[in-house]
């Protein structure tokens, strides 16, 4: 007994046989289709009529089972997509506020500049000026995660792992965020080992943990990078 699947260039293969295979179903004493992939064969003896219908009913459930089979290893090889999709968009949504307030300060500032209706003071303009600079700055490092993110996601994103001090790494994080030093607490003892990181992504890493516990400490409570 043997059930073949139709082979992609013609001909047949066997899935699953109980006694010596049989390729070629013409061989076969009996046969009934599974499907329109698949055939039950069997061989040894002339089957009766009545027997012939229960290969045939056989054949019909085996089809069930098969279509099913097929179905839940599609929707097994569906759901990483879709996980990944809920991801990318619940990321979407997440930044979608962050990336347009700095896009909406920087034109703001830009335009105000523009504006010939308007006199502007020397210290005025350079308010300005650097309010557009750290707005554009802030944008900068936003899209570079973003495309960080889809190049780590693709496999393209080299990772060189060194020795590395966080009490160099950390003040760098934080001039990247343009942190007062009021607004983080940073408690990093000199003891403390080397790591074995990407400095650089490490970096990323520390300032965009830091960013989010800023954003959400309550006023008067610095968050602590300990």
């Amino acid at each position: 007994v043997m059930l073949l699947a139709r082979a992609p260039g013609g001909g047949w293969l066997p899935i699953d046989t109980v006694g010596d295979p049989v390729l070629d179903p013409t061989e076969a004493d009996a046969r009934a289709h599974a499907g329109d992939d698949h055939l039950v064969v069997v061989k040894g003896h002339s089957l009766q009529a009545a027997d012939q219908r229960l290969l045939t009913v056989v054949g019909i459930q085996l089809a069930i089972v098969l279509d099913q089979q097929a179905l839940a290893d599609a929707a097994a090889a569906a759901k990483p997509l879709a996980e990944a999709d809920r991801l990318r968009t619940a990321l979407l949504a997440a930044v979608s506020h962050d990336l347009r307030s700095p896009l909406a300060s920087a034109t703001a500032a830009i335009d105000s500049l523009s504006s010939t209706d308007v006199s502007w003071a020397d210290d005025q303009r350079e308010e300005l000026l650097a309010t557009a600079r750290e707005s554009l700055e802030r944008l900068a490092r936003l899209v570079e995660n973003l495309l960080d993110m889809s190049r780590l996601q693709a496999g393209a994103l080299g990772v060189l792992t060194v020795a590395t001090r966080l009490d160099e790494v950390v003040p760098l994080a934080l001039d990247a965020l343009g942190a007062d030093p009021a607004q983080v607490v940073v408690d990093i003892p000199d003891t403390l080992p080397e790591v074995m990181a990407d400095p650089a992504l490490l970096e990323r890493v520390i300032a965009n943990v830091t960013a989010n516990a800023m954003r959400f400490a309550p006023p008067g409570s610095p968050p602590v990078l300990a």
